[in-house]
């Protein structure tokens, strides 16, 4: 059981993960102040945006890991459906974002 502990909290941390790099990228062009801020912390914004991402990933991996939740096969099997999901809705925001942005739309 702990190997599907472990797929369940890394699905779980990817999703955590999507969302947060969608809503602080989208963001972050709408918003030259955030921009800027991202940037003054790493250098450039997208450096920024990818440390945070990995201290969500693996935070949130490592709590996941350590909650006393029994994960049976429809639990497992929900949270990879979520991530399937979230990685598409997740490319398409940002993509969808770019392609308005793009056609000076946004």
């Amino acid at each position: 059981m702990k190997k599907e502990k472990l797929i369940y909290a890394s699905a779980i941390a990817s999703v955590l993960s999507i969302v947060f790099v969608a809503i602080l990228t989208i963001w972050a062009d709408l918003n030259a102040p955030l921009k800027d801020y991202l940037k003054s912390l790493s250098g450039h914004h997208w450096v920024t945006k990818s440390y945070g991402t990995i201290l969500i990933y693996f935070g949130a991996v490592l709590l996941f890991l350590i909650l006393p939740k029994k994960i049976g096969e429809k639990t497992l099997k929900r949270s990879l459906i979520w991530l399937f999901f979230f990685v598409f809705a997740g490319t398409l925001s940002v993509s969808g974002f770019y392609v308005l942005h793009f056609l000076k739309v946004l």
